[in-house]
């Protein structure tokens, strides 16, 4: 699972990072600290859209009731069981 997301986030930056540089491209010229800079840029925006999203995602499974939560006491009940009985 952990190389499926690895090879998925790759593909995901180095597609960003491209349709970035060739939307820069029209307008100046790239040299290489300029090139550096907008994948950097690509990473740490796609790094933080993908916290954000996880965050968010988590928080509305626990507030449904389809994530344990912490100190709850239950063991093992996770509340898909109302869902799938």
């Amino acid at each position: 699972m952990t190389s499926d997301f690895m090879t998925l986030a790759l593909a995901t930056m180095i597609a960003e990072s491209v349709a970035r540089l060739q939307a820069w491209s029209t307008h100046a010229t790239l040299d290489g600290s300029r090139t550096i800079r907008i994948v950097g840029m690509a990473m740490v925006e796609l790094g933080v859209q993908h916290l954000v999203t996880t965050g968010l995602a988590m928080a509305a499974l626990r507030w449904k009731g389809w994530y344990p939560k912490v100190g709850s006491g239950k063991q093992g009940v996770d509340g898909r069981q109302d869902y799938f009985a």
